[in-house]
C-alpha cells in the first residue's frame, strides 16, 4: 500500500517539506498532537506491525528523554513544583515544554522515517539533479542509508545471537558497543564503495543528459495545489497567531475562536491528506478484485 508514492516526486517533497517544518515551527498542542499520532499512524501502515512497535519504542524513549533533560536542565518559569538537588528549581513550564519538545520529536522522526521510505534514490536524483548533482548524490545516499542501518542492526544481532552476551550492565553495553561498532563499519564501507563507483561513471562532471520515469499528470497538480493552499492558509493563520503558544514565564495559549478551529482543520486536511490516498487506493483495489 504506497499510493501517495505514486504521485511525482515534486509533490511528495513539497508535503514533506511543508509537514516537517510545520512540525518543528508551531508548538501548539493541538498541531503537535495531531502531527504526531497522523506521522506515527502513516509510519505503521508504511512500514507494517513490526515497524510501527519499533518506531513507538524509539520514539518513546526519545520523548521522555527529551522531556527529562528539558525539565533538568531549563529552570524557567514561575511555577515551582520542587527543588532539585543542586538546588535549581524544577518548575511546571519546564516541565510542559519539555513534553511539547518531546512529541515535536517524535512527531519529526515519525515524517522523516516515512520521508526516507517512500523517497528512493531516483526521487532524489529527479529533484536536484540539475540543480546540484553533489548535493542529490549525498542526500539520496542518507535518505538510503536511513533504512538500511535499521536492517544492517538487525542483521548483526542475528548473526552475533551465536556467541554469549554474558550478564550484567557492562555485558550488555559491550554487546552493544560491538553491534553498533559493526553497524557503522558497514555503512561506511558502503558509502565509500556508492562514492567510488559513481565517481568511476563520471558523476556530475560537465554536461549530462537525464531520464526520468516520472510524469506530472492532472492529479498531480491538483494535489500539489492542495497542499499549497492549506499550507498558505495554517502559514497566515500562524502569523496572525491562531496557533499562538506561550511557555516562559507563563504556559499560555491563544484564544480558541472560528478563525482558529479553521487552521487547525486546514491542519487536519494536510495531515490526512496521504491516508486518504491509501484508503482511496485500498478500496479501489478490493473494487477491483471484486471483478474479478
Amino acid at each position: 500500500m504506497n499510493e501517495f508514492k505514486s504521485f511525482n516526486p515534486i509533490v511528495n517533497f513539497i508535503y514533506f517539506l511543508a509537514v516537517t517544518v510545520f512540525s518543528c515551527v508551531f508548538m501548539h498542542p493541538v498541531s503537535l498532537a495531531m502531527s504526531f499520532v497522523f506521522g506515527l499512524v502513516y509510519a505503521g501502515l508504511i512500514g507494517g506491525g513490526r515497524a510501527f512497535k519499533t518506531n513507538v519504542k524509539i520514539i518513546l524513549s526519545l520523548a521522555v528523554v527529551t522531556a527529562v533533560i528539558n525539565s533538568a536542565f531549563n529552570h524557567g518559569g514561575m511555577t515551582v513544583l520542587f527543588y532539585l538537588p543542586s538546588g535549581n528549581p524544577f518548575t511546571l513550564e519546564a516541565m510542559i515544554y519539555g513534553v511539547h519538545a518531546a512529541v515535536m520529536t517524535g512527531g519529526v522522526i515519525c515524517w522523516f522515517y516515512l520521508l526516507g521510505s517512500l523517497f528512493s534514490s531516483d526521487k532524489v536524483i529527479y529533484l536536484f539533479s540539475r540543480i546540484s548533482p553533489d548535493f542529490a548524490l549525498i542526500f539520496s545516499m542518507t535518505l538510503r542509508f536511513i533504512p538500511k542501518i535499521s536492517e544492517y542492526f538487525g542483521e548483526a544481532k542475528k548473526a552475533d545471537s551465536v556467541f554469549k552476551k554474558g550478564k550484567g550492565l557492562a555485558a550488555r553495553i559491550k554487546y552493544t558497543s560491538e553491534i553498533f561498532s559493526a553497524v557503522v563499519t558497514r555503512t561506511l564501507e558502503n558509502s565509500i564503495d556508492t562514492a567510488d563507483s559513481m565517481n568511476a561513471r563520471g558523476y556530475g562532471r560537465g554536461r549530462r543528459t537525464s531520464f526520468a520515469l516520472y510524469g506530472f499528470y492532472k492529479r498531480d497538480a491538483l494535489a500539489l495545489i492542495y497542499i499549497m493552499l492549506l499550507s498558505a492558509y495554517i502559514i497566515y493563520g500562524g502569523v496572525k497567531g491562531a496557533l499562538y503558544v506561550n511557555f516562559y514565564p507563563e504556559f499560555k495559549l491563544g484564544v480558541f475562536t472560528v478563525y482558529g478551529l479553521s487552521v487547525f482543520a486546514a491542519y487536519f486536511m494536510l495531515l490526512i491528506f496521504p491516508l486518504a490516498v491509501e484508503t482511496e487506493g485500498a478500496i479501489k483495489w478490493k473494487f477491483l478484485q471484486s471483478k474479478i
